[in-house]
């Protein structure tokens, strides 16, 4: 759906390969978790901590039970999930979803991964190009 994503995502799997697994894990934390310009909480780079965010978290909790997606350890508005509710999504419903919701959030993610040099900027840039593959007129036509 987005040759360059796949360019991208060799660059990230370099460096996962060459990577211990800890090192990582411990990456990973120190660049998501607990960062809130860089947190991968869809609805807080939406709404911000409002009651916006909490009706963005029910109805995120409703679309991952309808669509049959297990809930994980994270919130429902994780980008993980929309990456799952958005594949699973009814065509009619999923431009809307990328282009409106997900884009933005994850431009904002990226903006908070430009501040330094990340390894995860590639995975990103990967997911906003997928995401952009959304904006065609006919909402049958989905990514593969």
């Amino acid at each position: 759906a987005c040759p360059p994503a796949s360019e991208r995502l060799a660059e990230f799997a370099d460096f996962v390969a060459a990577s211990a697994q800890h090192d990582l894990e411990e990456l990973f934390t120190r660049t998501f978790d607990n960062v809130a310009d860089r947190a991968l909480e869809i609805g807080w780079h939406l709404h911000g901590e409002t009651y916006d965010r909490g009706a963005f978290l029910v109805v995120m909790r409703g679309r991952l039970r309808d669509l049959g997606i297990a809930e994980n350890g994270e919130l429902p508005d994780h980008l993980s999930h929309g990456l799952l509710v958005l594949a699973l999504e009814d065509p009619d419903k999923a431009p809307s979803l990328a282009l409106e919701t997900m884009l933005p959030a994850v431009v904002k993610i990226k903006a908070g991964l430009a501040k330094f040099e990340s390894p995860y900027l590639p995975v990103l840039d990967a997911i906003e190009c997928l995401l952009q593959t959304y904006e065609t007129s006919d909402p049958s036509v989905k990514p593969s």
